[in-house]
Order: structure tokens, then C-alpha cells, then sequence
């Protein structure tokens, strides 16, 4: 394909096809999977050396071997952190070179660059690819197919007739490139079939006396690649448990969940409405004995009509092919866990685009043969419109990924049934404190199952948001009931009975979560505090500095060394550990107020000052920098300022016991705010009867009511 101008043009409008429909994902937050494999894991991408150990070791013990995935999240990471906006415009990006590898490799298999470019315009905009794109950790099949892409067009380029050095040049950046895609999902595994299945419609001449050796050699290479992971892959893996598994229930279910599945994927990608996370139907008992019949008829229809069209439309044959060979690994043939999910078309809908972009074009040939123009040109209008009907539906999906609670909600629409739904929908509803309703979804999964182990925990996180304890106690045990061995949720009752103030069963919980686990970081940390709390200094820094050994990037560690190095009253070693915290992340709100509280106790309030505004930068929904400001204020003789301070703090928490007492204190000093000064004085006691100045307080309140009379 040579650039000419007008292909120029056709690259330059794919470019603002693909990065405007996708314009709106990147405002979206770290959803469902995200969380696991980027936002919670902070500790694992900010550790250099985990990167040179993805090529030898599974990622966070999960069976997969993904290494090219996981760099290309510590890439993201390196340069945005965790904002997600960074991760967001690297999908955005990807998938712009994804629909210009398309446009390329459509012109290589012979179609005109009109052809080609429609085909590639559908590609961009069809709404099946949204879970690709605006889900980050749909990344592993749009990167995939970057690689898979590239290794297609450079066999083509390969096999044109040239100088040997240049078909070698060309190889090795091919099979380069298939090896890159297997280091980045499995399905790569089905490249070879997917070129066999293109040579054989439309590079028929590679079987030529001249090019069947060369041919041979590039499938024996493929094939010996295609092997070579697979051995190096179960390596890797050999210690992990499989997911796959080639055994059906029945035989039943052998026949009809691969119907189901290929019938699903076909349906959405023909009418891609009423798209979801969680299709709403089963693949065992009588369900689906009685949609199979609709189910056959519908995939049986397509593949007729495409077979009998064979020699008039093999766009049609190829386009079908194309699709059941690229998702045969999830067709559920394989048992992989999840039997559907969307974004395993990105690659599959390749053949799609090009069966509707030719379609099209016969068909506007056929009806309008009567109009040159029309017929020149008609076709390029119904692609069009297609095109951006295609665009307006995948916008208004993007915004459905804009966090966990719209994801779930909208999945639940479409599949009220969906025990993972309501899970999913009930944690994400944790997350937002909104605590009631999570309860509501989560009771109605363990009504149905009462073993859904996630779902109690769940519920007992919502719970002890409400500090409803004893509820959030039994939710826990339930947990423990159906997984005694459960770190976790020990850690979580030693939480609850250090809240309770029954630390003996505390120390036990957060003991035995320990014991299931000596790697649990945050157990060694919850322990510490509670010898804080008890005044065993010794061993909470021993538990903080073993803490700090297993996640030595963890700024809650590091500042909550550098507190205990303030109680001991070395306060160079405590602005050791806040550096430390502030070099790993310096925007680190807690470490950034601490310093702050560290030099307005050593009463160097010039240097607190910068600390305290950067804190509020920050952070701005949190009242404590405002406090201390007013704290810098009230010491330098500046009373109107820290009670300013003190009110913004106020608005942020009404209830701020230590607001209230301050500003109390500062409006004592003004002679026409005692009524206030009063007020303020018996909030705290109100919030906090055994408030540590409550003698001070009971003798201002009197002494200003005795005034008053």
C-alpha cells in the first residue's frame, strides 16, 4: 500500500474516528479487574525488580503468563502513577494503531483502500470493542492483536519477491512479533490456523512450486514458536492449578455451551445492542436445552447462507470462519472459568468488518446498477451510517465504564439474575459508603447461595462500614465457615475486636491471620498498632519494620514509623521515613500533613506552612492540613485567619471535636465571641464526654456563664 494523498487522508480521518469515539473512556476510573491487577497493587509496579521477573514468574499467583501485558502496565505506571487517565489513553492509543494495522491488512489481502478503509472504520467504532478499550484490563486482547497484526502484515510483506536480505528483515520482525503476542495472551495460538485460513482465500500463489518451500517454512516456524510457548508457558505455570479443562459435565453440555457461546458472540456482533459483562443465560440444565433449538437455527442460518454464497460473497464464508476460528479456545470447547466475555471479539470482529464492508458494496451494486453514481458511491453512504451509528451507541457504553457502581448497575439491568452483579455491585457500593443498599444487593446473593464466600465477606466490610461490629462479626465468620484458612478475614475480626476494645481476641485474630500467611503485611501493621495502643513500643516497631520488609514501598508503613519516631521524640529518624513516603509518592497526603505536624511542633512554622498547602492540594476533602494551618495561624498572633482555618475544617467534618476546641480557644480571644467561644466548648463535650481538657472546659463554660449573669 503506497501512501498516496489519498490514503494519507483515509489514515488521518481512522486516526480521528478511533481516538474521538474513545475520547470520552478516559475520564473512566480502575474498574472490576483494574483494582486486582493495577490499582491495588501499587507495591508490586513501584518494585524495579518485579519487571525483570514477569518473564520467569506468574503474576500475583494467577495462572496466567502475561508478561508483556504486565510491562506494559508498569510502562503506565512509571509515567502516571495510578491516575487512570494514563492507563485510559494508552488503550486509546492502541487501539488507533490497531485500526491502521486493520486498514493495512485488509489493502494486503487485495481489497481497495476504500474497502479497507471501511472495514477498519467499523473496527474502530463497533460497540463490541468498548470492553476492550475502556475496561484497562481489557488490554490483554487489544495487545494481542497490535502484535498479531503486525506479524500478518510482515509475513505478506515477507513473501513479496525481493532481495533475500529483505525477506529475512521482514521474518524476523514477524516472527518477533508472534512471539510478542503470545507474551501477551494465549490466543495468539490460534494465528497459524487464522493464516492458513487467509492464504487459502487469498494467497493461493504461496502454494506455487515458486513459494510452497518458503511457505512451509513460515507455518514450521509458526507451529515450532506456537509449541515452544506452550512448553515454556506450562513451566512457568507448573505449580499454579489450571483453569482449563477439557472435561464437560455432560455430553449435552459439551455440544450445546459452544453453541451457546458462538450464537452470543455472532448475535452481538451482527445487533450489538444490549451488550453486558454478564449475558443472562445458563449453560447447564434445562435452559439450555430449551434455547438450544434457537440458538442452532440462528448460527446454523449464518453459516448456511455464507456456504451457499461461497462463490458469489467469500467475504462471507471467510468473515464467519475468521470468527469461530479466532474464538474457538473460548468457545467453550475449553473450559476457561468465564465462558463469555466481549472483549475476546476485538481480534474476531476483523472478519466481521470486512464481510459487512463487502456486503454493502455488492448489495448497493446490485440494487442501484441502474445509477453509476449511486452505485459508485452508495455503498460508501450506508457504510457511513453504519459507521456512526455504530460510534453513538459505543459512546454511550464508555460512560457505563466510568466506574464499578455504573458497570453493575447496568449489568444488573440486563441480567438481574447475576449472582457477581449484585457481589460486584454490593462492593462497589462499599466503596462509596453507601452502606444500606450494598447490604440489600449482598443479602440477596447469600439468600440464593449461601456459600458465595466473597459475599459475606462483603457484607461484613458493610457492616463494619456502619459500625454495626457484631453484624459485621458474623458476616466474617460465615467467611471462616466456608474457608478456615482465610488471612484476610482473620485480619478483618482483629479489626473489629481492636475497634471493640477487646484486644485479647485481637491479638489472636491478627496472631492467627500471620500464621495462614507470614507475608500479609497489612496483619503486621494492624498488630503494631494495637502494641501501640498498649503501650508495647518495642513490639510494634519490630511488626512495623517486618512490614515494612514485605512492602517496602507501603507509605502507611513508613509514616506510621515515622510517628512512633515522633512519640520517642527523634525527629530526624521521623522525617526520615516521611522523605521516604514523600520520595515514593509526593503528593502522599498523610505524609505531606505529618511533616507539617512535625515542624509545627518543633515550632517551625515557615517550614510547615508549604507542607500544609500541598496537603490540602492534595487532598482537599479532608479537614486536618485546615486544623494545623489554623494552628501556624493562631501561634503567629493571627486570629482572624486560624479561625477561618478552623471553620473551613468545620465545613469539611461538623463533627471535628479537635476543630471545635480550637476555635473555641481563639474566639476567647475576642471579646464580642464568648456566645460562640460557649458554643463550641459544648460541642465537644457533647461529641466526646471524657474529652482530655474536659476540666479546662467545665471551668470556661462557667466562668463565661457566670459573666453572662
Amino acid at each position: 500500500m503506497s501512501l498516496t494523498k489519498e490514503t494519507i487522508i483515509k489514515i488521518i480521518l481512522l486516526i480521528i474516528i478511533a481516538g474521538a469515539i474513545y475520547i470520552n473512556s478516559l475520564g473512566g476510573d480502575f474498574v472490576w479487574d483494574d483494582t486486582s491487577l493495577v490499582a491495588g497493587n501499587r507495591e508490586y509496579f513501584e518494585d524495579v525488580v518485579n519487571l525483570t521477573q514477569v518473564f520467569h514468574k506468574p503474576y500475583f499467583e494467577v495462572p496466567y503468563y502475561r508478561p508483556f501485558l504486565l510491562t506494559s502496565f508498569f510502562l503506565d505506571y512509571s509515567i502516571w502513577g495510578l491516575n487512570p487517565y494514563g492507563f485510559h489513553l494508552s488503550n486509546v492509543v492502541l487501539h488507533i494503531l490497531n485500526t491502521l494495522l486493520v486498514f493495512g491488512l485488509i489493502s494486503q489481502l487485495g481489497y481497495s483502500s476504500g474497502i479497507s478503509f471501511f472495514t477498519a472504520a467499523l473496527f474502530a467504532a463497533h460497540p463490541v470493542q468498548t470492553e476492550a478499550i475502556a475496561w484497562i484490563a481489557g488490554r490483554n486482547d487489544s495487545l494481542m492483536v497490535f502484535f498479531f497484526l503486525i506479524t500478518f502484515i510482515g509475513i505478506g510483506k515477507g513473501r513479496r519477491p525481493q532481495r533475500v536480505s529483505r525477506k529475512i528483515y521482514w521474518y524476523i520482525i514477524s516472527f518477533a512479533s508472534f512471539g510478542c503476542a503470545f507474551l501477551t495472551k494465549e490466543m495468539a495460538v490460534m494465528f497459524l490456523p487464522l493464516l492458513m485460513l487467509a492464504d487459502f482465500f487469498y494467497h493461493r500463489r504461496v502454494w506455487g512450486s515458486s513459494a510452497r518451500n518458503e511457505t512451509i517454512a513460515v507455518y514450521g516456524v509458526c507451529a515450532a514458536i506456537t509449541l515452544g510457548f506452550m512448553f515454556f508457558r506450562s513451566l512457568i505455570l507448573s505449580e499454579f492449578p489450571t483453569r482449563l479443562s477439557f472435561i464437560p459435565e455432560n455430553l449435552s453440555t459439551a455440544i450445546t455451551t459452544p453453541l451457546a457461546v458462538y450464537t452470543y458472540y455472532f448475535k452481538v456482533l451482527f445487533f450489538p445492542f444490549n451488550l453486558t459483562v454478564a449475558p443472562s443465560f445458563s449453560f447447564s440444565g434445562t435452559a439450555i436445552h430449551s434455547t438450544a433449538f434457537i440458538f442452532g437455527v440462528f448460527f446454523i442460518s449464518i453459516a448456511g447462507a455464507a456456504v451457499v454464497l461461497k462463490n458469489v460473497f467469500k467475504e462471507g464464508l471467510f468473515g464467519i470462519l475468521w470468527v469461530i476460528i479466532y474464538i474457538l479456545p473460548v468457545s467453550g470447547i475449553v473450559h476457561t472459568g468465564v465462558t463469555i466475555l466481549e472483549h475476546r471479539l476485538y481480534g474476531a470482529s476483523i472478519g466481521f468488518c470486512l464481510m459487512l464492508t463487502v456486503a454493502c458494496q455488492r448489495l448497493s451494486s446490485s440494487i442501484l446498477k441502474n445509477s453509476s453514481l449511486y452505485r459508485r458511491y452508495g455503498w460508501q453512504g450506508i457504510l457511513m451510517l453504519i459507521v456512526a451509528a455504530y460510534a453513538c451507541i459505543t459512546v454511550e457504553r464508555n460512560n457505563i465504564w466510568k466506574d464499578d457502581v455504573s458497570v453493575w448497575s447496568d449489568t444488573l439491568k440486563k441480567a438481574p439474575d447475576s449472582l457477581g452483579a449484585l457481589n460486584n455491585l454490593g462492593h462497589a457500593l462499599i466503596k462509596k459508603g453507601k452502606y444500606d443498599l450494598a447490604i440489600t444487593h449482598l443479602n440477596r446473593v447469600v439468600t440464593i447461595n449461601p456459600k458465595a464466600e466473597k459475599a459475606h465477606g462483603n457484607l461484613g466490610f458493610a457492616f463494619y462500614g456502619k459500625k454495626d461490629y457484631q453484624k459485621a462479626l458474623s458476616a466474617f465468620k460465615k467467611v471462616l465457615q466456608l474457608n478456615p484458612r482465610s488471612a484476610e478475614t482473620y485480619n478483618n475480626i482483629g479489626m473489629i475486636s481492636r475497634d471493640t476494645r477487646d484486644y485479647k481476641t485481637a491479638f489472636a485474630s491478627f496472631q492467627k491471620s500471620i500464621e495462614i500467611n507470614p507475608n500479609f503485611a497489612q496483619a503486621y501493621i494492624n498488630r503494631a498498632k494495637l502494641y501501640m495502643v498498649q503501650g508495647e513500643k518495642t513490639k510494634a516497631i519490630a511488626d512495623y519494620q517486618t512490614a515494612l520488609k514485605l512492602a517496602p514501598h507501603n507509605r502507611s508503613i513508613l509514616n506510621a514509623l515515622g510517628l512512633y519516631y515522633v512519640d520517642m521524640g527523634q525527629s530526624d529518624k521521623a522525617f526520615e521515613y516521611y522523605r521516604r513516603a514523600l520520595n515514593i509518592d509526593p503528593a502522599n497526603y498523610e505524609a505531606l500533613n505529618n511533616s507539617a505536624l512535625l515542624y509545627i511542633r518543633l515550632r517551625d512554622y515557615e517550614k510547615a506552612y508549604p507542607f500544609l498547602e500541598k496537603a490540602i492540594a492534595s487532598n482537599p476533602d479532608f479537614p486536618e492540613p485546615h486544623l494545623n494551618l489554623g494552628i501556624i495561624f493562631f501561634n503567629t498572633g493571627k486570629i482572624n485567619e486560624a479561625i477561618g482555618e478552623y471553620t473551613k475544617a468545620l465545613s469539611l467534618n461538623p463533627d471535628y471535636i479537635e476543630a471545635h476546641f480550637n476555635i473555641a480557644t481563639a474566639l476567647l480571644l475576642m471579646p464580642d465571641k464568648k456566645e460562640q467561644a460557649l458554643y463550641h466548648f459544648k460541642k465537644v463535650l457533647i461529641l466526646k464526654p471524657d474529652y482530655k481538657q474536659k476540666d479546662l472546659i467545665e471551668k470556661t463554660i462557667a466562668a463565661i456563664s457566670k459573666k453572662s449573669k
